[in-house]
């Protein structure tokens, strides 16, 4: 779906949302628009994980259960998505400032998307978890190929 028509389509039922459905409505049409314009979207290796996580957790913990209860009796495999993220977010939460440990997370999130591939048959809300979760990934890994917490960089905000 393009942005365009994205638009169109939900601006009907802009004026009845909150907060939190605007935020996820803007992050699921920047997704839209850049993908549109840009062809992919590449992430630079310098992008920190702490910024990936601060962009997209907060849609990803609304998006994963409403695409696993929309989609999972189809795509049976989202619901192992859903456990594999919760298992994350639980990770994340207790590393506290901390980097977490997700590289079995995110192996496993790799082998059950196929390397975040998008079934054809989804929306636009399936895509974009999916984009957001390859995203959080590559950003992981670039870390830990960057030499991981011996060269992480410390700064109070």
């Amino acid at each position: 779906m393009s942005c365009i028509r994205f638009v169109n389509v939900y601006m009907p039922i802009l004026s009845n949302i909150d907060s939190n459905q605007l935020f996820i409505f803007t992050s699921v049409l920047q997704y839209l628009c850049n993908n549109e314009k840009e062809g992919e979207i590449s992430m630079s290796n310098t992008t920190a994980f702490a910024d990936v996580k601060k962009q997209y957790l907060k849609v990803l913990k609304q998006y994963v259960p409403i695409v696993d209860r929309v989609h999972g009796s189809n795509h049976p495999e989202f619901h192992e998505v859903r456990r594999v993220f919760e298992t994350m977010v639980k990770n994340i939460e207790q590393a506290g400032t901390k980097y977490p440990s997700l590289q079995e997370e995110f192996a496993m999130l790799r082998t059950i998307t196929h390397d975040y591939r998008v079934p054809q048959d989804v929306c636009e809300s399936y895509e974009a978890v999916l984009f957001m979760l390859s995203k959080l990934d590559e950003a992981y890994r670039s870390y830990w190929k960057q030499g991981g917490p011996s060269a992480e960089v410390h700064t109070k905000q």
